[in-house]
């Protein structure tokens, strides 16, 4: 019998784009939850035209396989310390800036900081993963899902003001293997963070300098991530890369009047404005975006209260991209 809570799972970068990686205790150094995944086949059905309503049998062809898990978003243990999470950004087309001096350079240089951004060259830097259920008992078998190319979308969010913000990923891959597992081979955590993640308390969020009185909110890159479907691979599917990308931030503030919140103003003017929320964490933590314009509002209710909630598109502007995650400082 399996033990849901007993799951793992365990990912690495490719060192060449959609093939394979061997997984190792090193791969299994961060913190997942709500881990759920799905292994897919395609099925040819076959209706034959012979004078019945019968079927014939199925042809099975491509298979792939999908994750969804939550990873609290804990800073590294310094301004320069790359988080364990790094490597699920990346799997989801974000690139990892080092800054020293207000310069942009490689991760493993950063003095005052890091930060993530959403760019073009990272839409094919695939993960392998492997997803676990392990046996109950105290020799467990495990039984293994291995699939490799996986690139996904994340979603930045806290449900409820005093939690910690959580990275929502999906994944999707090209199926390698479903196999067994003896337990003298199973992997162990190494290198996990003991950084706890911290609570979203005294924390600052503003849209063009109006601050915005919220409970929850979302930032997402929404990635559209497709298949690369190809007969020459033995799953017909060789792995899947970012084909498009919708960037959404979603708030709940306190409905105002229009003197503190101009809101229908500059809805009908399109009016942008620069995202900031500042997370109280050491290192401290920041979600930001140059360009925010208001796609939709509508009216909501949070403990018997109204609120405007506020969906904004975010676009890039003079070079910034339009989605950053810091860590620690850029001057």
């Amino acid at each position: 019998m399996f033990v849901a809570q007993k799951s793992m799972l365990v990912a690495k970068l490719e060192s060449t784009p959609y093939t394979a990686e061997n997984l190792a205790d090193a791969d299994f150094d961060i913190e997942v939850e709500n881990l759920t995944w799905d292994e897919q086949v395609a099925e040819f059905q076959r209706k034959v035209m012979d004078g019945t309503l019968d079927s014939y049998q199925s042809v099975f062809g491509q298979q792939t396989a999908t994750f969804s898990f939550m990873t609290p978003m804990n800073p590294g243990a310094a301004v320069a310390t790359i988080p364990k999470w790094d490597k699920f950004l990346k799997g989801c087309g974000f690139k990892g800036i080092g800054w020293d001096a207000g310069v942009e350079v490689a991760q493993g240089s950063a003095v005052e900081g890091l930060s993530w951004v959403p760019h073009a060259d990272n839409t094919h830097i695939p993960l392998t993963i492997e997803a676990i259920e392990l046996d109950d008992g105290s020799s467990p078998s495990q039984l293994v899902t291995k699939v490799k190319g996986c690139m996904g979308n994340v979603t930045f969010l806290i449900n409820e003001s005093g939690e910690p913000i959580q990275m929502q990923f999906e994944f999707s891959g090209s199926l390698v293997s479903v196999t067994d597992r003896v337990y003298g081979s199973i992997l162990s955590p190494t290198g996990v963070s003991t950084v706890q993640p911290p609570a979203v308390l005294s924390a600052t969020v503003t849209v063009g300098r109006t601050t915005q009185d919220i409970n929850r909110f979302s930032f997402t890159p929404g990635n559209v991530v497709s298949p690369w479907k190809s007969a020459g691979q033995a799953a017909g599917v060789n792995g899947f890369f970012i084909s498009a990308t919708e960037k959404i931030l979603t708030l709940d503030p306190l409905a105002d009047l229009l003197a503190n919140d101009p809101v229908y103003t500059q809805w009908l003017a399109g009016t942008t404005g620069a995202v900031v929320t500042s997370i109280a964490s050491t290192p401290a933590l920041a979600l930001s975006a140059p360009v925010a314009q208001l796609s939709n509002k509508t009216r909501g209710e949070r403990d018997g209260a109204s609120t405007a909630d506020k969906t904004f598109r975010l676009h890039k502007s003079s070079g910034n991209d339009a989605l950053e995650l810091l860590q620690g400082a850029k001057s």
